[in-house]
């Protein structure tokens, strides 16, 4: 849940970008080096990740549509001792209607693989929000599992 819970910030913290229109076509791209930290929900051990964050942004001419591919990697350890790779990837699609509306939908998958006996902790997300010309949000869901194996 608390991995659920990171990709709607990511997604929330991406929706500002993505309310410009108007303006050209763009693709834009950037790498990030920085710690993550998680929860194996799996063991409840938290972990502490060192990952690279890789962002290509791309929007479409009329600034209508933007896209928002996202893959994270990593290792690091647990405070139970245990090391741990991170796989993530996520897909955030945005489209506003002539400012009329603006509908926005993540997908995220990822993996969080112990490299030692504790249980590997896999997940995917889908969250879906729309906002009106104000900016109230109209609708949202999100529908998501967490599953532990090994």
């Amino acid at each position: 849940m608390k991995r659920w819970n990171e990709t709607f910030g990511l997604l929330a913290g991406l929706l500002a970008l993505a309310l410009t229109h108007g303006t050209p076509a763009r693709a834009m791209e950037g790498t990030v080096t920085t710690t993550l930290g998680l929860t194996n929900t799996c063991n409840g051990e938290n972990v502490d990740l060192n990952v690279t964050i890789h962002t290509v942004t791309t929007t479409s001419t009329d600034g209508m549509h933007t896209v928002f591919n996202t893959d994270i990697h990593g290792s690091g350890m647990g405070d139970k001792g245990n090391a741990y790779q991170l796989h993530q990837l996520a897909s955030i699609s945005s489209f506003n209607t002539n400012g009329n509306q603006l509908e926005t939908t993540a997908v995220a998958d990822f993996l969080l693989i112990s490299v030692g006996p504790a249980p590997n902790l896999v997940g995917d997300s889908v969250t879906h929000l729309t906002f009106n010309a104000d900016g109230t949000l109209t609708a949202q869901f999100l529908i998501g599992f967490e599953k532990c194996l090994g």
